[in-house]
């Protein structure tokens, strides 16, 4: 009958009408894509063509490429948290340290022809390095200290005092000592630094070092 495709029934019959449509509008679809690739002619890539080789080099110039920051930290950055030392030297100014630590190393170069100078900058430098343990003996003691609270209040009684007051007393006595030992030979140690450069100033009147830091401790 008039509504029935191959013998099918009215609705299956539209549906199969609508499949049909969408396969051929698919295969014109891709017929037409096909036809159009075959029409255009693939682009050339760079190879030795001379052409070629010189567009393929401009795009390449036309590219920009982000540089990486830089590996090395800033120069003010390597000579210390706020405590930068420098020294003038015939209307120039120099750091006095080296990138590592205080130790007044770049002042060598111009103490090295007076061996008294260099005796008094080695002497320096070995002092300054015994008194980095200084330091460390007073982070002990703060950490003697703190445990001592620490482990007191697993305590009861008279336990819990004797223990919070032999901790705490040991561990501040420790921090206080080494604190004030460091104090007094810093003092003495930086004098060492300016008996070096006296040393080499009275040799060389006309080109005189002077310390824009003062190398003394106080109170």
């Amino acid at each position: 009958g008039g509504g029935h495709i191959f013998g099918l029934s009215k609705p299956l019959g539209c549906a199969y009408k609508k499949v049909m449509a969408v396969w051929l509008l698919l295969f014109f679809n891709l017929s037409s894509q096909g036809l159009s690739h075959a029409q255009t002619p693939p682009v050339p890539a760079p190879t030795d063509a001379p052409l070629a080789k010189d567009l393929y080099r401009e795009r390449e110039k036309t590219r920009h490429f982000e540089a990486p920051p830089p590996v090395h930290p800033p120069e003010e950055a390597l000579h210390g948290f706020g405590c930068e030392r420098k020294f003038s030297c015939a209307g120039n100014d120099f750091h006095a340290d080296s990138n590592h630590r205080i130790d007044g190393e770049m002042l060598r170069d111009y103490l090295k022809q007076y061996p008294e100078a260099i005796s008094e900058l080695n002497a320096y430098q070995a002092t300054r390095r015994t008194i980095r343990v200084a330091s460390y003996i007073g982070t002990l003691g703060v950490l003697i200290a703190l445990g001592g609270l620490i482990a007191s209040t697993q305590l009861t009684g008279s336990e819990q005092i004797v223990i919070r007051n032999v901790f705490t007393a040991t561990g501040l006595g420790l921090t206080l000592a080494s604190t004030a030992a460091t104090f007094l030979v810093l003092n003495i140690n930086e004098a060492r630094l300016d008996r070096a450069v006296s040393i080499y100033n009275r040799g060389n009147p006309d080109r005189q070092i002077v310390l824009q830091f003062k190398s003394q401790l106080d109170l």
